[in-house]
């Protein structure tokens, strides 16, 4: 689960943990997207100042639910090569009890780093990435490892692989990732 911090959701953990004790939950994860070095990707995740105030979010969810509700203080951490040492030591910033590793291909640094017009080239960079990801030591497990199938290659833009037209999709896109 993200925080507002994120920049790219909605609701509070102590608003979440609610949500999960009316469904009969027994504890949840906040995993907010981290900060990167050099501003990458900047748009869609926390900034390394905000740590303290996220800290602080799930600390008061905690609080506030000791007892009813386990409130676990998570990280989805972005891997993107030669930031490792930059996320170990932000993972030893705090006693995290669950960290999301995740690659995504979708953002403007990565791209730029690795697609040259080659689709199939930009795949296999994405796998070695995630199986990088796997084997650094640096995450519990990995989010979304099949988020790279929702490119359409010839538009250069995210589309749904489900039962949601692209013409849907895009809108809804357009109201949810206004960064793009």
């Amino acid at each position: 689960m993200h925080t507002p911090l994120c920049k790219h959701a909605v609701g509070e953990p102590e608003e979440y943990a609610q949500v999960a004790w009316e469904r009969g939950l027994k504890g949840i994860t906040i995993t907010c997207h981290s900060p990167l070095p050099e501003g990458i990707s900047a748009s869609v995740r926390m900034d390394e100042a905000e740590l303290p105030r996220y800290f602080e979010m799930v600390a008061r969810a905690r609080e506030a639910w000791e007892g009813r509700l386990e409130v676990w203080l998570g990280m989805e951490s972005d891997f993107f090569p030669g930031t490792e040492r930059y996320v170990e030591n932000l993972h030893g910033q705090a006693d995290f009890q669950y960290v999301l590793g995740s690659v995504h291909p979708h953002i403007k640094e990565y791209r730029t780093r690795y697609y040259d017009g080659d689709w199939t080239e930009f795949h296999r960079a994405y796998f070695q990435s995630l199986g990088d990801a796997a084997e650094s030591g640096l995450f519990d497990c990995l989010a979304h490892p099949d988020i790279v199938k929702i490119w359409v290659r010839n538009i250069g833009m995210w589309r749904s692989c489900g039962r949601i037209s692209c013409g849907h999709w895009i809108g809804w896109r357009r109201r949810v990732w206004p960064w793009n």
